[in-house]
């Protein structure tokens, strides 16, 4: 089992999975790969808080942090990639004993490593290596444990206990499939070294999407990640204004569907939904979020800001505005270091210094649910992208931070 207790910096999702040959590799050789989900929750007041690599990479299990309550820890990232939860700690200053007490190393004395030592210290860190210690204990019983088994037990709700209220087997944002329990999957483990079969577990994948205010169709994948088989008996959707079709599935109705949006005739608001895959072993959902916003005819929102955020610092390094022009807002940043940058944009009706307050516009490059780093070489001509009202978030699922402009470019 390996455990990295590591992740991006940045607030924003990271850069593509940089060890996925690695990982890939890894879970091929039978290694279980744990990651910590990290600790941005900070920055994201929502329920959503961007992927982090590793933990966001394709067959890692990502791990966020529950308090001594059961509860989410503040600081702990919330989205599609968290796939179980573990004790991280809550503490409120440094050293306090609601911390996890952990191996740690003091640099008092000037050296890189002055003395090996223990302290409390909390975070998504601290929760993955609890799951990591579980899977090592499960391999001490059943050493021939393997990565998709697993994966078909933490699916099940056979190691976990669950805190959502949601029921064991349904997977949701913050803990994943639920709060690891030692007890429970060391008894799974010492049911499989007696060559019981594993039973039939049906997987959705994404198991959320935001489709904001501009996309109308996207794909998830059922599939069975256990043992035996199943079939797909039915598909349903909550709302008249979402839809499931099949795209490529087998006989057994297992493969791609597309799930679409149809905003005609909605008024200007959040809406939330869900798709149901019924299955002969159980119901996988899926949860949907989108918007449908009412911007004036000429599509002006008042003046709009043009943000160029430091990936490491969230720092603003560059500023910009404009007004609108032929339904268009034009922008011409100043000269800015060689690097790669967030591009937010957005406006600041309430004059606070603020962007993307509650009640104001607001938009990212490429999509405000997954902003992506972009490369500012000698000259950089933006992609255009869109800025919608924001209208309050209801889901969770496409949450936006306010950034602070820079006040000295204050109109």
């Amino acid at each position: 089992v390996i455990n990295m207790s590591i992740g991006c910096p940045s607030p924003f999702s990271c850069p593509p999975c940089p060890y996925q040959d690695a990982i890939t590799q890894a879970r091929a050789a039978g290694v279980i790969v744990i990651a910590a989900a990290a600790n941005q929750g900070y920055f994201w007041p929502h329920l959503f808080s961007p992927p982090s690599a590793p933990a966001s990479c394709d067959g890692v299990i990502g791990v966020s942090a529950v308090d001594r309550f059961g509860q989410r820890a503040n600081y702990s990232n919330v989205n599609a990639t968290v796939d179980v939860a573990a004790p991280g700690g809550a503490q409120q200053f440094e050293g306090d004993s609601n911390g996890v007490y952990s191996s740690h190393a003091s640099d008092v004395g000037g050296a890189p490593i002055d003395q090996n030592t223990y302290d409390f210290l909390q975070g998504t860190s601290m929760a993955a290596p609890h799951v990591a210690g579980v899977v090592a204990l499960m391999k001490s019983v059943y050493p021939a444990l393997t990565p998709q088994q697993f994966d078909t037990l933490l699916a099940s709700g056979a190691i976990t206990t669950d805190l959502e209220g949601d029921g064991p087997t349904q997977r949701d944002d913050h803990f994943g499939y639920g709060l690891i329990d030692a007890s429970k999957a060391v008894g799974e483990a010492r049911r499989l070294a007696t060559q019981q079969t594993l039973p039939p577990v049906p997987q959705v994948l994404p198991s959320a999407l935001d489709f904001g205010s501009n996309f109308d169709t996207r794909n998830v994948v059922v599939s069975n990640i256990g043992e035996g088989s199943f079939t797909v008996t039915g598909r349903s959707s909550t709302e008249p204004w979402l839809s499931v079709s099949p795209v490529s599935v087998n006989a057994q109705g297992l493969g791609t569907y597309a799930i679409s949006v149809n905003r005609s005739g909605l008024q200007a608001a959040n809406y939330d939904g869900q798709v149901n895959f019924v299955t002969s072993v159980g119901t996988r959902s899926v949860a949907v979020a989108m918007r449908v916003t009412s911007a004036p005819a000429n599509g002006d929102v008042s003046t709009v800001y043009l943000l160029v955020i430091d990936s490491q610092t969230w720092q603003v390094i560059a500023q910009a505005t404009s007004n609108i022009n032929a339904g268009q807002y034009a922008f011409n940043l100043p000269p800015i270091l060689q690097g790669s940058y967030y591009v937010l944009a957005g406006t600041d009706i309430d004059n606070d210094g603020f962007i993307c307050d509650a009640g104001e516009a607001c938009g990212a490059l490429f999509t405000l649910t997954d902003p992506s780093l972009v490369r500012f070489d000698v000259s950089r001509t933006l992609d255009p992208f869109s800025v919608s009202p924001d209208l309050g978030t209801v889901s969770g699922l496409g949450a936006s931070a306010a950034a602070k402009r820079r006040q000295n470019d204050k109109p």
